[in-house]
């Protein structure tokens, strides 16, 4: 894949204005009230589950299978890619309430795959996707009554009340509020950049207890450091410290920016490579593959509705099983810019 460079982008560009002269209201209003609503959610009890519990051991190797696989489905089924943001999170948190999925063997992890990646869908997305083409999707050792049996467990064991808030949420926002200083050709660039980024992070398991908002940030400061000098990432770095309060020098941000960068780097090594790989910080070991994204709206769904899909009869639809050797995901569609 061709990667934009410093030099495509060219180093003669005027400089910023002054941090404290940028329209940031609109922007700066919406940041912080998506930081709020971050806050609420994460108060809640399976959310604190999941950020007080480490994905370990075999977990691991599943769950970047099941992120892959996420991505293979949503693209197939012409979903939001941002969809599988929501799947993996919802599947996280359910892991987190059954103890960090220690007491789950593969074929429970793959139930619970399924069942989540069936309710994001249709609480995220179109909510066209039927349990008969779910079933499709199963190597046929997955029943209607398990999705039905599970979903109803998610339902009851996960909370529901408040919208998930993606990083991708605010990843434009945070662009927003230097966006007068750039082009629109580097606005897109940084905007592309820091998309792919957050694509990644889903398939680290490192990032499942990270807030939206930080892993937002620290992609946009990772895609910002392709096309801005020292002073301007210094401008916003101090213009987002007045309008959110953030310091992007904390070592959660620094820690997030340098685990993003090593992710970046053996993804960018391994294009041609389309199979799941496990993220991990051993150079020796296989790199990750990393996707693209769009919005998305959130619905809700109860315990009838679940029940409901099972008369659905839609099954033309099939993407190989989420831990099926073989899995052929498509490329980003950004050119993704050098970083650092």
């Amino acid at each position: 894949m061709e990667c934009a460079t410093h030099e495509t982008i060219g180093h003669s560009r005027p400089r910023p204005q002054s941090s404290t002269s940028l329209p940031m209201i609109s922007g700066t209003v919406k940041i912080q009230r998506l930081m709020e609503a971050e806050r609420a959610i994460r108060r809640q009890r399976d959310h604190i589950a999941l950020i007080d519990t480490a994905i370990v051991g075999h977990n691991l190797v599943w769950r970047e299978k099941v992120a892959h696989w996420y991505y293979g489905v949503v693209d197939h089924l012409n979903e939001s890619r941002s969809i599988v943001y929501v799947a993996m999170n919802m599947l996280d948190r359910y892991c987190a309430a059954h103890d960090g999925s220690s007491s789950m063997d593969e074929a429970m992890f793959e139930l619970a795959s399924m069942t989540a990646v069936f309710l994001a869908v249709r609480i995220a997305g179109s909510g066209s996707l039927g349990l008969p083409e779910l079933i499709a999707m199963s190597r046929g050792s997955i029943r209607a009554r398990d999705i039905i049996s599970t979903g109803t467990d998610m339902i009851k064991t996960l909370t529901w009340n408040l919208r998930l808030i993606t990083p991708l949420d605010f990843v434009k926002d945070f662009i927003e509020l230097f966006s007068e200083s750039m082009d629109a050709k580097r606005k897109q660039l940084v905007l592309d950049s820091a998309s792919y980024l957050v694509e990644i992070a889903v398939c680290d398991a490192s990032f499942s207890c990270k807030s939206a908002s930080d892993l937002a940030l620290a992609a946009v400061l990772n895609a910002l450091a392709t096309v801005f000098s020292v002073v301007e990432l210094e401008e916003f770095s101090e213009t987002v410290k007045q309008s959110t309060g953030i310091n992007v020098d904390a070592t959660e941000i620094l820690s997030i920016r340098s685990r993003l960068q090593g992710v970046y780097s053996q993804s960018s090594d391994s294009r041609e490579n389309s199979g799941p790989h496990l993220v991990c910080d051993d150079e020796d070991e296989e790199p990750i593959q990393a996707f693209s994204h769009s919005n998305i709206v959130m619905r809700t769904i109860s315990e009838d509705q679940l029940v409901d899909t099972c008369d659905e009869n839609n099954c033309k639809r099939k993407v190989d099983p989420p831990f099926d050797d073989c899995v052929h995901l498509k490329r980003t569609k950004y050119t993704v810019p050098t970083i650092y």
